[in-house]
């Protein structure tokens, strides 16, 4: 998006609008995984920084993180 600025693009509505929503969605995330304060705000600068990529990238931690609980619930069961 900095780029997009520099560059001197006048639409840059739908890139802050993609911003908000990957934030939007990596807060919820976040309280779904129960993190602490700390790592939300982490994760919310990583995506604040790399937009989607990021998102993806906290998506699939996330996925890895709930895999590997239900491999040890399943474990100690």
């Amino acid at each position: 998006m900095a780029l997009m600025m520099i560059l001197g693009r006048e639409d840059l509505l739908i890139l802050w609008l993609m911003l908000l929503v990957a934030l939007g969605l990596t807060f919820t995330e976040t309280r779904e995984l129960k993190l602490d304060t700390r790592m939300t705000l982490w994760w919310l600068s990583v995506v604040a920084m790399t937009h989607v990529v990021g998102y993806l990238a906290l998506r699939a931690w996330g996925y890895q993180r709930r895999r590997g609980l239900q491999a040890e619930s399943g474990a100690t069961s």
